[in-house]
């Protein structure tokens, strides 16, 4: 069954096998994407610049604050209250 034809000249098995590899890669580069941005905030932050400038590139710097609700219909109650 894993040996039929599924799309084109492609077997079940070995579109698993594809996506695996895919989904590791997609992993892979996620990690060096974060450790690529931890360095690069870190940088900013030492030169005190809200953007970083490549050949063909440019990324914004600016720190930000990010807040997470656990509870939002708490969150809701408590504002309808106010």
């Amino acid at each position: 069954m894993d040996d039929e034809i599924v799309v084109g000249d492609s077997t079940a098995k070995q579109l698993v096998d594809e996506y695996a590899e895919i989904s590791a890669q997609a992993s892979d580069l996620k990690k060096k994407k974060d450790q690529l941005k931890d360095i690069l905030q870190t940088y900013a932050l030492k030169k005190k610049v809200e953007k970083l400038f490549g050949e063909s590139h440019q990324l914004s710097a600016k720190p930000t604050v990010n807040y997470s609700i656990k509870d939002k219909m708490a969150l809701r109650h408590y504002l309808e209250e106010k």
